[in-house]
């Protein structure tokens, strides 16, 4: 045993001597043997990786891979929170990946996509598991995964199967399709390509207008954009808002007669924050002084006249509390003949009221309190209001503000991009599929009412899905060479 330069005292033992010397050959030969992920025995591999900080681990992984995830560490914490530091994580788990980011597939902010080719490697549950757990620890904070797609490359062409962020189910499916549209923020592509959805979109629509988000807020859009929020893509009809100021309630076509021992309505302007962000919420302070008659009354309302007799009438107002605590109140459309209690809360809400086919050419649109009715509305309200609207259609659109005069919104014309300026000619311009996701209204129908249709611009070629009378969920296809042909029906209760 070579000796080497020993810390003892003069008069240390033989045997502390030996202990010295030996301690020290051992040390000086397995030092950097421990701290290489290449040659440190694998039953001390994961004490190495705790050293460098490996976020994720499975002892069942290969040893190979365990070598690879310890080796990769370092470099990723360099850049971690990076899509270098994804891309680094992700190969060390032999998966090949690329990643796409929110303003590449006109995503929401800060959201990103990968994509991973699953072609030379198996993917079982397993590893889905160990993937979603590395991005998650590789990626920086405020970032999101919107979709992980596992991309297949055979002799029959590419197939594709997305998984939701963090989910572990993944089913592959048929062969992937030439143009994806992800309307509610998920992935849009062409041929495999990752594509802005405002790029594939031709929008017509000469006005401004809002569009809803989730929370019932509101987003305003430029002329000739496309209405695309949370909620997906918004396309509608033109319709025309028939109330008059529907923003200012102060306004003398607003009404604040009140009845019986109600008191008259205050409203004061511009005193919080609207639906779309601006300072132009009114406060509303009704006060039915102890009544409990439906004829004591304090409210607002607007009337209309020169109608179509008989006419549709659908009618809608914002509405939140500012107290911050639940109130009761009252809202009227169509002569009355649309009644409810409503309670108001501390968020913003759309409330709305329809009746069909009213034998009458005038309307009226009311809100407030009213005694003698159940459920009972609250003896007092101090709420915030904003854009209200009256239709004469048997449904709703989204808000249309007014000022002296009534206003209508332009069609919202929606078109792809013509197939010669796509950079694929994989499109089928002629033929595909259609799905629909609706809620089915509650209650019989007393008439038809459509909740899908698709058409040529005239009644000869159209798709269509409704509710027939009686609670029949139905449709038909039909064109001008052949009888409508009847989708299959199903009774709702």
């Amino acid at each position: 045993m070579p000796d080497v330069q020993t810390l003892l005292p003069p008069n240390a033992t033989a045997t502390e001597t030996t202990l010295e010397q030996t301690c020290a050959r051992s040390l000086d030969d397995s030092v950097h043997t421990l701290w290489n992920p290449e040659t440190i025995p694998l039953e001390l591999l994961p004490w190495l990786a705790w050293a460098l900080s490996v976020d994720v681990w499975d002892v069942s992984w290969t040893e190979a891979r365990k070598r690879a995830v310890v080796a990769a560490s370092v470099s990723t914490h360099r850049v971690k929170g990076t899509v270098g530091a994804l891309k680094s994580a992700l190969n060390a788990l032999d998966q090949s990946i690329s990643v796409t980011e929110w303003f590449d597939f006109g995503g929401a902010p800060f959201s990103f996509q990968i994509a991973m080719d699953v072609s030379a490697s198996a993917v079982d549950a397993a590893t889905l598991s160990s993937v979603f757990a590395t991005i998650e620890a590789a990626k920086n904070a405020r970032s999101k995964l919107n979709a992980l797609s596992l991309d297949l490359t055979s002799s029959h062409g590419v197939f594709n199967a997305v998984a939701p962020a963090f989910s572990q189910i993944v089913q592959f499916g048929a062969k992937r399709a030439a143009m994806r549209l992800g309307f509610n923020g998920g992935a849009s592509w062409i041929d495999n390509n990752p594509a802005r959805l405002t790029s594939l979109l031709s929008t017509t629509r000469a006005t401004t207008c809002y569009a809803p988000r989730s929370d019932d807020t509101l987003e305003l859009f430029p002329a000739n954009k496309p209405r695309i929020t949370d909620l997906g893509l918004l396309v509608e009809e033109s319709r025309t808002n028939l109330v008059l100021h529907s923003q200012d309630f102060t306004n003398a076509v607003w009404t604040e007669a009140p009845g019986g021992t109600g008191i008259a309505a205050v409203v004061t302007a511009n005193a919080g924050i609207a639906p779309d962000g601006t300072m132009t919420a009114d406060r509303l302070q009704c006060d039915l002084n102890g009544g409990t008659t439906t004829g004591d009354i304090s409210t607002i309302a607007q009337s209309f006249s020169g109608l179509t007799n008989p006419h549709d009438s659908s009618a809608g107002v914002y509405i939140k509390s500012n107290t911050e605590a639940n109130q009761e109140i009252w809202f009227s459309s169509a002569l009355g003949i649309a009644s409810q209690t409503v309670t108001v809360t501390s968020s913003w809400q759309r409330i709305t009221d329809t009746a069909l086919a009213i034998a009458f050419a005038t309307d009226k649109l009311q809100l407030g309190l009213r005694g003698g009715l159940s459920p009972a509305t609250d003896d007092t309200c101090d709420i915030l209001i904003w854009g209200a609207q009256l239709e004469e259609t048997p449904t709703l659109s989204s808000y249309i503000p007014t000022t002296t005069t009534s206003a209508t919104r332009d069609a919202d014309n929606i078109s792809l991009v013509p197939s010669g300026i796509l950079p694929f000619a994989g499109f089928n311009t002629t033929e595909g599929t259609i799905v629909i996701e609706f809620i089915v209204p509650a209650g019989a129908q007393a008439v038809n009412k459509t909740l899908f249709s698709i058409n040529d611009g005239t009644t000869n070629k159209n798709i269509s899905v409704f509710e027939n009378a009686g609670g029949v969920l139905g449709g038909f296809v039909k064109d001008t060479t052949t009888q409508a042909v009847p989708l299959p029906t199903e009774t709702f209760t």
